[in-house]
């Protein structure tokens, strides 16, 4: 049995040194809003998703799976909150002139690139919930021009201009840190260690 026993630690020592998943918190509002009935934004995602995402469909998945908060504030408080439970991500294009988008997300920024590149083309990421939405668009047409929209009921609104065809770029807020699973299974793992590292100290007779 003692062979046995001591191997149980060492499994545990190699499964804490195995990688695990890192969550990282973006600031999707770092932009210089002008308030209709409002005076703030704070629009946040959660994610351990890292690499490059193609196509309406792989970005609107990377952010629906992530955890986010939307919310558009008056003086007084929330006016609207979006977030996992109320609402949904969606990229979407004219009908004409190619346009696309790529997502590239790493543990320091999030860059969203919406290439329009024909005249009267656009492309787009919202978020909708009820009668909120939430846009980062790119519109070729006479006034080319990229900007972030978010609003209520066409009532309370804050939005942003953006420079056509610049990507938007997010950053993180908060370092990497361990998921909660993976905090467990570390402090699991050091208790083993120790616990085995003090059985190798204790005399045979003790």
């Amino acid at each position: 049995m003692k062979p046995a026993l001591a191997a149980i630690p060492a499994a545990l020592a190699l499964a804490v040194l195995s990688p695990a998943a890192q969550a990282t918190t973006y600031n999707l509002a770092n932009f210089p809003f002008s308030y209709v009935g409002a005076n703030s934004v704070e629009i946040t995602v959660t994610t351990s998703q890292t690499g490059t995402f193609s196509g309406a469909a792989a970005i609107a998945q990377f952010f629906n799976d992530a955890a986010y908060s939307a919310v558009l504030g008056s003086a007084t408080g929330p006016i609207v909150t979006l977030n996992n439970g109320n609402s949904s991500w969606a990229v979407l294009f004219s009908q004409f002139g190619n346009p696309s988008a790529t997502l590239h997300a790493t543990a320091s920024q999030l860059v969203l690139d919406l290439n329009v590149p024909q005249e009267f083309t656009s492309a787009g990421l919202y978020l909708a919930g009820g009668a909120a939405e939430l846009q980062y668009l790119q519109d070729n047409n006479n006034t080319d021009q990229g900007f972030v929209w978010f609003g209520f009921d066409m009532i309370s609104w804050g939005q942003s201009s953006h420079p056509f065809g610049q990507a938007y770029t997010f950053d993180a807020i908060t370092a990497a840190v361990p998921e909660p699973a993976s905090s467990l299974l570390l402090a699991v793992g050091t208790l083993a260690l120790l616990a085995r590292a003090r059985r190798r100290r204790t005399p045979a007779g003790g």
